[in-house]
């Protein structure tokens, strides 16, 4: 019986794009690819890679056979069964051929792998313009450890690996490591330095392989050693060269793409697909209301970082525990459950772990930038101003005080601080981010003796520099906003250590006269009450502070007319400025005169009878 070939796929993708009246443009949208790399598959001139097939088929709901991916069709079987499933078979060994003959990358395809599209597609097109048998195009992508950088690189590698002749992975985190990849492509490529043990004779045979050939790219997978990199760079040609790291400066001379958070519907994705808590056939309105909300606080807890979702994702799956239960452990031993990984998933290192390495890494090359970096971690995550660690540097303690004048010496630790990716900067705002589970971890590594003195200095420090009212402030509203979110860190501290002193009075009550000026009566009412049981504590029921807070009280419950609490207050204010020893101050004065007037007002309008 004759059979006859399928059409070429070229053709046929497009015969099913035009049959649905659809332009190039769209279809381009559909697999969030360009228009261009669509005009080459109809052209010919390139062949989908396994994921875009695998979109092709679901897109047009048809078999890889209908088309075209293959070229000759599997013979008939004369059992029905088998004849059903051959198409399925077929597919997926087509996919697995799909990557060319000279391919190094050690690891499977990752069936969970979501979103990132548009890095991907950034890639390609930075990877594969302007491509030349003469010109090497160069891509570093940085990142936090655990950001999915290696991740995405064998993504791009299997997505596109039609586009390549050769596909080579160098592991580059230790000079150990990288010999070892070294050894191994020499002899993939079956060259004569196959026998050489030395990394210069080996790479030297490398290079001049990668000279001879183009359509080539090869990775370097966490990029420690930068020398190294900087010669295969300087002189191969004909290809494409990946760097991942966490460095987000290496000196080269290539294109730049920085990894970032993951967004929260594709961190949702990413949790639900790898702990297999819905399959394809439900939704997240299948979840009971306790486990979504259990997944909301888990996903914002774990902000954006693809390893920490994977990680919590494989913990679920393993254990079989629901939402709910890891979130309980995540809040009661964060750093515990976090370091649970080798049981699970693929990635070599817990997150603790690939945390604990950076930092440790960092700490011995520059110690003040370590220092940095744990004071931020005792901080809110989002816009800490650059000034905090400049004006306050005195109050943070002797190692602090050299950023005070050293403009250089400042941003020398910043940089080491973006090196290492542990820190997000914004020029125009002045501000630093970092991310909310790196502060998880230098928490837990800090003694909680050692915790106490920080907290104490930090308390010092932003009661310095938080405005205690408009004047000599001509950008008080300003000034405030941008600390309050870390001044309100600061006061949960306050009373989570007992902090009794001077400073953390001062803070409470600078505080809470900007919320009060900003209406928020109810916290600035809870943090006044909190200044004055530590006033009295600290300074005794008399002292002029305890005074200025029973002011602002009174002045609060005007505002909220709690006229029964008003009466009091004024009593008590006046009390205590009648009985402060020694000549009376004017502002003392006036309190007299005001508070006097108010009780009189009082009595005179009858307002105690209005409760």
């Amino acid at each position: 019986m004759n059979i006859s070939l399928p059409s070429p796929w070229k053709d046929r993708l497009r015969q099913e794009r035009v049959r649905r009246n659809w332009r190039q443009s769209d279809l381009a949208e559909l697999l969030k690819t360009t228009t261009i790399t669509i005009n080459r598959w109809e052209q010919g001139k390139q062949k989908p890679g396994p994921h875009f097939r695998r979109k092709l088929c679901e897109l047009f709901d048809k078999d890889a056979e209908e088309l075209g991916f293959f070229t000759e069709k599997p013979p008939l079987s004369d059992n029905a069964e088998q004849q059903k499933q051959m198409p399925v078979v077929v597919s997926c060994v087509q996919d697995q051929l799909a990557v060319p003959k000279i391919w190094s990358i050690p690891y499977s395809h990752n069936p969970f792998f979501i979103g990132r599209e548009h890095i991907l597609l950034r890639m390609h097109e930075m990877l594969t313009e302007k491509r030349t048998p003469t010109l090497t195009q160069s891509l570093a992508i940085s990142g936090l450890g655990g950001m999915g950088k290696t991740q995405i690189a064998i993504e791009y590698s299997y997505r596109y690996a039609s586009d390549y002749a050769a596909v080579l992975w160098i592991n580059a985190e230790t000079v150990e490591s990288i010999t070892s990849s070294f050894a191994a492509i020499v002899e993939l490529l079956d060259i004569s330095e196959k026998v050489e043990q030395e990394q210069y004779r080996l790479m030297t045979g490398i290079i001049r392989w990668l000279n001879s050939h183009d359509r080539w790219l090869m990775i370097f997978d966490d990029v420690e050693e930068i020398d190294l990199v900087q010669q295969f760079l300087s002189t191969v040609r004909g290809g494409s060269l990946l760097f991942t790291s966490r460095r987000q400066t290496l000196g080269l001379t290539a294109h730049k793409l920085n990894v970032e958070k993951m967004p929260l519907e594709e961190g949702m994705r990413l949790l639900l697909h790898r702990s297999r808590l819905l399959d394809s056939t439900l939704s997240m309105h299948d979840l009971s209301l306790e486990d979504a909300e259990a997944l909301d606080t888990i996903i914002a807890t774990m902000d954006g970082l693809p390893l920490a979702l994977d990680q919590a994702a494989t913990y679920i799956e393993a254990t079989r525990c629901n939402p709910s239960d890891y979130l309980q452990l995540l809040r009661s031993s964060p750093l515990r459950l976090l370091d649970e990984r080798e049981a699970y998933g693929s990635h070599p290192l817990s997150l603790t772990r690939t945390f604990m390495l950076t930092l440790a890494r960092l700490e011995s090359t520059n110690a003040l930038a370590s220092e940095l970096l744990t004071v931020c971690a005792f901080l809110a995550p989002e816009s800490i101003p650059e000034e905090f660690f400049i004006k306050g540097a005195a109050q943070l303690g002797p190692a602090f005080e050299p950023l005070a004048v050293d403009a250089f010496l400042f941003q020398t630790t910043i940089k080491s601080l973006l090196a290492y990716s542990l820190l997000q900067r914004n020029a125009i705002t002045h501000t630093l981010a970092i991310h909310r589970l790196v502060q998880t971890v230098l928490k837990e590594r800090i003694s909680e003796a050692d915790q106490c003195i920080l907290i104490k200095r930090l308390i010092y420090s932003m009661s310095q520099l938080f405005p205690a009212g408009w004047e000599g402030h001509a950008n008080y509203s300003q000034a405030c906003e941008r600390l309050l979110p870390h001044a309100l860190v600061c006061i949960t501290f306050v009373a989570q250590f007992n902090e009794v002193s001077l400073e953390a009075i001062f803070l409470l009550c600078a505080v809470s006269h900007y919320l009060l000026n900003c209406s928020q009566l109810t916290a600035a009412e809870a943090l006044l009450r909190h200044a004055l049981c530590l006033a009295i504590q600290l300074l005794g029921s008399e002292h002029p502070q305890v005074t200025k807070i029973t002011s602002e009280l009174s002045l609060l419950a005007t505002k909220q007319e709690n006229y029964k609490e008003i009466l009091p207050l004024c009593q008590s204010t006046l009390t205590i400025c009648e009985n402060a020893p020694g000549p009376q101050s004017p502002k003392v004065v006036n309190t007299c005169i005001f508070y006097a007037n108010l009780q009189t007002m009082f009595h005179v309008k009858g307002w105690q009878r209005r409760d």
